[in-house]
């Protein structure tokens, strides 16, 4: 053992489920020690240091050796047999303990079934492996001892879990839900409660009841459904200058009030502290379940007052919240920094057995769901003006929530005489779906919004991963050519310049370089007059190059440091690799040069404009100009304002790495995630796994909030056919804008073709059925309806390197528990039969499958196209049966010059009718296999109107009449 510290120490081994001492160590004084023992048997040891030395200017590392004869085959297969009898003790014994505490298996917490499984399933291979020892290589022995190792330590956690369960159902939890069922009962109502009595407000509808402490301003609420959604004990505090303005003594008014949501019960406590005046409103919505609290401080005062941390929700000591039962902690929806969307699903079994508190930390929504049952909480903010919205959560296994709270950071903001402050607005709603809460707090965002949201896609070039710094105008145009022919008539609409259209390229002087000589404009006018596109922009608008004429001219334009100076930001990773700063846009003159650059811009031509690198004004590590801004947050408010004012209402605003709450109503769409990088780049899968999960963890925004985008998409031909697919369908099932980019002269026409199946941009948004349950959701459904029907879409995705099972379950999917439904995927137009309650498939490593699932007929129907992957939405405009002439009939629209492939179902009794010879009439139809046809189309025009006709089953002969 090399020492570094240590005075006293055991070496312990394991022995069963506990450790125990072989070796002590005392008073070592020596750089190394050595501890001798007699040889036992274990397969985990530790060492236990009870003294060490004094505090050292360095960190204590300690290397520990451990030299021992491995045992051999015998004694390995000995040492198992003892720990599967011990296994086999511990398994009954926990089973025996939860059979006393809930009763048989089938009515155990889900957790503890699943845990129960899993360690009889690792005891099954155990006696397997003992029984085929022999035949075993030996790395297949030693792997059965890390086995037995995980097995017991599975049945020491569920033996643990059990005797939690028992004290869960103890004194405390009974408390906890007939708390919950004490304030159902008082706010439980067909419509609006009002009620006072005994210090307390009670509010409350059908949906939630609310009370609140008029004395102490604590409240509580539980939302009526018939699982445990419920927070108690929440208060509010503001710290101003130092000093703590808890809730106290003040004036109370109940009543009606009114927002974005609707009419609301709302009750707003007034109090004043050391020159301000504080209020604090908590609404209760009528029409949903959904409370929401806010308030502002207003300075009354003849001095600046500097503004601290408040706590607008604060569920702490004494306090709690449950959301469904607390057998195992809450699967999360949630965002890291202050864009990245993320899920955290439920643990695996190993996982809800050992972990005993879980943290949650996020900006701007926390979603919380339980499996068992099913139940959901979606705490977030509808407006954040001034201050970052920050959001946390506790949680202990077994007993539930444990910690709550809604913080806004001022970080010392002046609030001057005579001003006021609005708090940022919490969103509150508890209830069975978590996917529909998340929805209606998309909603909310919208309805919030200070400007009108921005919906819907687009299609566009980006010239990034075709061409980087080697972009020139002639290339622009000649991809311009490529893409008006074979991409426009079907929605494609921008050429985007991307980074390296700029002067010097580097940030801050936004004006063309020499590669772009006749200018923005003449390249505008080129792309509308001879193609009918129009000109998009790259720009990193706060981004400013120390080499760049901004930087030399106006170094009072960036934000700074603790000393007053201008703050690097970061050193730009393209040549000439400058130190870059970022534009203060609470300077007023720096706000003005961020408007008249996108008025410029706008001028030139330019309707599109993607934003890069505008996050980082929201770094709190930076000073800005106007102390009565909030550090970071309210200056990349301020910026983002200002390109929203200078581009104009009409131009398109795309922002990389931007709040969700701010970006509502700036925003025509946004994306967080990693770059995706060109294709076919060995070992760099990962950057579209973590935009799927990014995707999925925020589709909720899409086309409520915001348009959500995913990074521009390369589909070159060193990306191999499945990977290329993904990326592909990672664009249109999450109804992205379909961004290609790539050279197009050179691309083979089977990548054009599939660019072409992608478009037009456009769908309703996608629903991640696994969204709690899998790392990275990859079951996604589209409920789809055009003029000619309904169906849906689920896409199936595998982002793993092996082979792996996905599965589509019916009800899950809300699809008719009695129908049967035709199933036809898109990348391998193969018909996968007809289903009733679910399918499963088993996809490649790294691959996609697009799943059409329409509902059986029992006549002649389309189950499919390989037009695009929603298999109908934008192709198909009519379709119609004559039941009465056996004929189908209906409208593809696509643009002129292609061709595609139309799927038809064929039940049994009905066949194409086909004259001899052939006519015009005759059924235009190719068999594929079984009840599987196969219609070819090429479009003249933009419609191709079409009908089928059929053999009808003829009905059965009548019998002869007998005399």
């Amino acid at each position: 053992m090399d020492n570094d510290g240590i005075l006293d120490a055991e070496v312990q081994v394991a022995a069963g489920d506990e450790f125990r001492t072989v070796a002590t160590v005392q008073n070592a004084t020596s750089g190394s020690w050595l501890a001798t023992f007699a040889p036992v048997r274990t397969s985990r040891i530790r060492l236990l240091i009870s003294r060490s030395g004094g505090p050292t200017d360095h960190t204590d590392v300690w290397e520990l050796e451990v030299y021992g004869r491995p045992a051999s085959p015998a004694e390995t297969r000995a040492f198992l047999a003892d720990r599967l009898n011990a296994l086999r003790a511990q398994s009954e014994a926990a089973v025996t303990a939860l059979q006393e505490i809930v009763g048989e298996p089938a009515n155990w917490p889900k957790a503890g079934q699943q845990a129960l499984e899993q360690l009889q399933g690792q005891v099954e291979r155990l006696v397997r492996g003992l029984a085929d020892w022999e035949g075993l290589a030996r790395d297949a022995q030693e792997s059965l001892v890390d086995l037995a190792e995980r097995a017991t330590a599975l049945a020491t956690r569920l033996r643990e879990r059990a005797r939690r369960w028992a004290a869960a159902g103890n004194e405390r939890m009974r408390e906890r839900l007939q708390a919950v069922g004490d304030l159902r009962r008082r706010g439980r109502a067909a419509g609006p409660v009002f009620r006072q009595e005994h210090g307390r407000v009670a509010l409350g509808n059908d949906h939630v009841a609310v009370s609140v402490d008029l004395a102490s301003g604590v409240w509580q609420a539980s939302w009526t459904s018939d699982r445990p959604v419920a927070i108690f004990g929440a208060g509010f505090s503001a710290e101003v200058g130092g000093t703590n303005l808890a809730t106290g003594e003040g004036a109370w008014f109940v009543g009606k009030s009114s927002d974005a949501l609707g009419e609301a019960q709302e009750v707003v406590h007034t109090w004043r502290r050391n020159g301000l005046r504080v209020e604090r409103e908590l609404r209760v919505h009528l029409a949903q379940g959904v409370v929401t609290i806010g308030g502002r401080i207003v300075n009354e005062s003849d001095r600046d007052q500097p503004l601290g941390v408040f706590k607008l929700l604060e569920v702490g000591k004494g306090g709690w919240w449950l959301v469904g039962e607390p057998w195992e902690a809450p699967a999360a929806v949630w965002v890291q920094g202050h864009s990245l969307l993320r899920a955290t699903p439920f643990a695996s079994a190993a996982e809800a057995s050992s972990v005993g508190t879980r943290t949650y930390r996020s900006s701007g929504v926390l979603a919380l769901a339980s499996r068992e049952p099913s139940a959901a909480l979606v705490v977030g903010y509808v407006r954040a003006d001034e201050a970052g919205p920050d959001l946390a959560a506790g949680f202990r296994l077994d007993e539930g929530g444990e910690s709550l709270s809604g913080v806004l950071r001022f970080l010392g903001r002046v609030l001057g005489p005579g001003e006021t402050v609005e708090l940022n607005r919490a969103f509150l709603c508890g209830g069975t779906d978590g996917f529909m809460l998340l929805e209606a707090y998309g909603q909310a965002l919208a309805a919030f919004s200070p400007q009108p949201v921005r919906t819907g896609a687009t299609g566009l070039w980006c010239s990034w991963y075709a061409h980087r710094m080697g972009m020139t105008e002639e290339k622009v145009l000649a991809n311009a050519e490529v893409a008006a022919r074979h991409l426009r008539p079907l929605g494609l609409e921008i050429m985007q310049l991307d980074h390296g259209w700029q002067r010097g390229d580097i940030t801050g002087d936004w004006v063309p370089n020499e590669r772009f000589p006749h200018g923005l404009r003449w390249l505008a006018n080129q792309l509308r007059e001879r193609h009918g596109l129009k000109l998009g922009l790259w720009i990193a608008p706060v981004d400013v190059a120390e080499t760049s004429a901004v930087f030399r001219q106006h170094p009072e334009w960036l934000l700074r440091d603790e000393e007053g100076k201008p703050r690097v930001n970061w050193r730009w990773y393209w040549k000439p690799n400058p130190n870059c700063y970022v534009v203060d846009a609470t300077h007023p003159a720096a706000y003005r040069h961020i408007v008249d650059t996108f008025r410029q811009l706008t001028d030139w031509g330019a309707t599109y404009f993607k934003i890069d690198f505008i996050a980082a004004a929201g770094g709190e590590h930076f000073r800005q100009y106007d102390p009565k801004t909030t550090r970071g947050w309210s200056v990349l408010r301020r910026a983002m304002q200002a390109v929203r004012e200078g581009a104009g209402d009409s131009a398109w605003i795309r922002y990389c790495q931007t709040p969700p709450v701010l970006s509502a109503g700036l925003a025509n769409s946004a994306y967080g995630g990693d770059d995706t990088l060109d294709a076919g780049i060995p070992g760099r899968f990962d950057v579209l796994r973590d935009n799927a999960l990014a995707l999925a963890a925020g589709y909720w925004l899409n086309d409520r909030a915001y348009h959500r985008e995913v990074c521009d998409m390369s589909v070159r031909m060193q990306g191999g056919v499945e990977e290329v697919r993904v990326r592909g369908a990672l664009m249109v099932l999450a109804n992205c804008s379909i961004s290609w980019s790539d050279e197009l002269c050179y691309l083979p026409p089977s990548r054009i073709r599939l660019m072409q199946q992608c478009l037009p941009p456009g769908n309703p948004p996608m629903r991640p059925l696994d969204l709690f349950e899998r790392d990275v959701p990859s079951v996604w459904q589209l409920r789809l309806t055009n003029q000619a029907e309904s169906w849906q879409v689920a896409g199936l995705f595998n982002f793993n390197a092996r082979p792996e099972p996905r599965a589509v379950s019916f009800s899950d999917a809300g699809l008719d528990p009695g129908a049967e439904y035709a199933v036809f995927e898109f990348w391998e137009e193969k018909f996968l039969g007809v289903h009733r309650r679910g399918l499963e498939l088993t996809l490649p490593a790294q691959s996609s499958r697009v799943l059409s699932l329409r509902k059986i007929t029992g006549v002649p129907q389309l189950i499919g196209t390989d037009m695009h992957l929603l298999q109908g939405y934008h192709e198909i405009s009519r379709l119609a049966w004559d039941a009465q002439h056996g004929v189908l009939s209906g409208r593809y629209r696509r643009a002129p010059g292609l061709q595609g492939k139309a799927f038809f179902l064929v039940p049994a009794g009905y066949s194409p009718r086909f004259d001899f010879p052939l006519s015009p009439a005759s059924a235009r139809l190719t068999h594929v296999d079984g009840p599987l046809w196969m219609q070819e189309v090429h479009f003249t025009g933009s419609e191709f109107d079409w009908s089928i006709p059929f053999e009808t089953p003829k009905p059965p002969a009548g019998k002869e009449p007998t005399g």
